[in-house]
């Protein structure tokens, strides 16, 4: 196998679902393989934040909510039949999966509050950049009227403070700056780049925008304290996290441990 062949399959054996060949296949090259193997470790280490992210407590509230909403619609009727334990069994399962939910979870088919063409486009800038195409990081620049921008322009703006210094993790440097005009917001974009070759993009909006990701498998886990949005991409990670006045999105941070040192970095001054 090569690493084309490989990097498909990563999840699935970390979850230990391959076939018994081809889960001797991949641990081989994996063995060998830097990147591969650097690629698993990052599985490994999001897996372990779910893991240890906690569950929400349910609302005294919750199942009576679910009970009325299901009257409501005609689903449970004073004479239907079910019995008391039947019910709270139904209402039960119910809480379980609005709890599952809120953990992990596919974003379905069609983007919300019609930014379908914005969905396709970043999912274009994220095709691009798995690629690693160089082009990548100018595809939202060209559609959203990207506008160069300094620092001091960043920050008006945003009408708070850029996160986005000159250098940050000590060797990634800023050398590209965009105000973007897309449909959901204006939006900053900063392109870092380490050793003369594109590291990761940085993203500074208002709301949080992980539809962003579309369909892209994501989870949501605290990293370094911050309720993060994660979503592993075929090279590196992506994620999306709160700031004060607004929200953060990177993509193309190795891995989750380099994505941390960012979340404790990247706080206003």
């Amino acid at each position: 196998m090569n690493c084309n062949d490989v990097i498909p399959l990563l999840s699935s054996f970390h979850d230990g679902e391959l076939a018994p060949d081809d889960r001797r296949a991949v641990t081989e090259h994996v063995a060998f393989c830097a990147a591969c193997s650097q690629q698993l470790e990052s599985i490994r280490r999001i897996s372990d934040l779910v893991d240890t992210t906690p569950v929400p407590d349910v609302p005294n509230t919750l199942l009576a909510r679910i009970e009325r909403s299901l009257v409501s619609h005609g689903r449970i009727a004073a004479r239907s039949g079910f019995s008391l334990r039947s019910r709270s069994a139904i209402l039960t399962a119910s809480a379980a999966i609005v709890l599952v939910g809120l953990l992990v979870w596919h974003f379905a088919p069609g983007p919300s509050h019609g930014h379908e063409e914005m969905v396709r486009v970043f999912g274009e800038f994220l095709d691009a950049y798995e690629l690693g195409q160089t082009s990548a990081v100018e595809v939202l620049p060209r559609k959203y009227q990207g506008t160069p921008v300094n620092e001091a322009a960043a920050t008006s703006a945003l009408k708070r403070e850029t996160i986005a210094r000159p250098v940050v993790l000590a060797n990634h440097q800023a050398t590209k700056r965009y105000l973007l005009k897309m449909p959901c917001c204006e939006c900053v974009q900063t392109i870092y780049s380490c050793n003369g070759k594109t590291s990761f993009v940085l993203f500074e909006h208002e709301k949080e925008q992980a539809e962003w990701f579309d369909a892209r498998p994501m989870i949501r886990a605290e990293c370094r304290g911050k309720a993060c949005c994660v979503v592993q991409l075929k090279v590196g990670v992506a994620a999306t996290w709160p700031v004060d006045g607004g929200f953060v999105t990177v993509v193309g941070v190795r891995d989750v441990g380099e994505l941390g040192d960012l979340v404790d970095e990247l706080q206003p001054l």
